[in-house]
């Protein structure tokens, strides 16, 4: 009795292994894409925001005031704050020895 009909199936078997790591080795890359796209959005709508603030603050308060980072605030990953004293049409930085109240713009990006 010939034993060719087993060499076939291990010759199928090596086959259909090679195909599945292949499968898997394809949705590894896949998952990894996803997950460097994921933080590339995540980055550039963080460079939005600040973006949107810088022309906020130069189109509405000359300037004046400072942008600020603040982590894990409430349900955003990350908040960017436009902080200013003052007025509108006499806005300036915030001064932590001033009794007046800060202004504030609150962006926040997941």
């Amino acid at each position: 009795m010939s034993d060719d009909w087993l060499e076939e199936l291990q010759q199928l078997r090596e086959q259909d292994k090679a195909s599945r790591q292949a499968v898997v080795e394809q949705l590894d890359l896949n998952v990894l894409l996803s997950q460097r796209e994921k933080q590339a959005a995540d980055l550039i709508r963080q460079a939005d925001a600040h973006n949107l603030l810088r022309r906020v603050q130069k189109a509405l308060l000359g300037g004046k005031g400072i942008i600020d980072f603040l982590e894990h605030e409430s349900d955003y990953e990350r908040a960017i704050t436009l902080i200013w004293q003052g007025p509108i049409s006499a806005a300036r930085n915030p001064d932590p020895e001033d009794p007046e109240a800060y202004q504030y713009i609150l962006i926040g990006v997941r």
